[in-house]
């Protein structure tokens, strides 16, 4: 059961073993994902986290803020970073190429708007 307490910001804070977003209401949280494997980071296909930075770091901060937002939707829908990682380097339906790939050439927004529209408050399936 959460309990709500004051952060001293005049908002609640659940407490449980999830954490609320900044933007989120009250009785809104995230679960807390699991660490990385450090074996994640041998495995041959698999980007590193410098190497998502990097091509984070190429991207205009528009499209930064829509990939960071669109790896942490696939971190929470996947179950850990490291199937995000996962997915970033994998065949996936309606693309030519890669996720990777995609937010390489401009397509962050795109990629987080079809998630979200998929996975997102209100998927079709819900």
């Amino acid at each position: 059961m959460k309990r709500l307490t004051n952060d001293g910001g005049g908002g609640g804070v659940a407490r449980t073993g999830a954490h609320r977003q900044k933007d989120q209401p009250v009785g809104h949280t995230t679960p807390r994902l699991p660490a990385d494997p450090p074996e994640l980071d041998s495995v041959p296909g698999v980007p590193s986290p410098a190497e998502i930075d990097a091509v984070a770091a190429e991207l205009p901060k528009a499209d930064r803020a829509a990939f960071a937002e669109l790896r942490l939707l696939m971190a929470q829908h996947l179950g850990s970073h490291a199937a995000a990682r996962v997915w970033l380097k994998s065949a996936v339906p309606g693309l030519e190429g890669t996720p990777l790939e995609a937010v390489k050439a401009g397509g962050s927004k795109q990629l987080l708007e079809g998630q979200q529209a998929q996975w997102g408050e209100n998927p079709p399936y819900a």
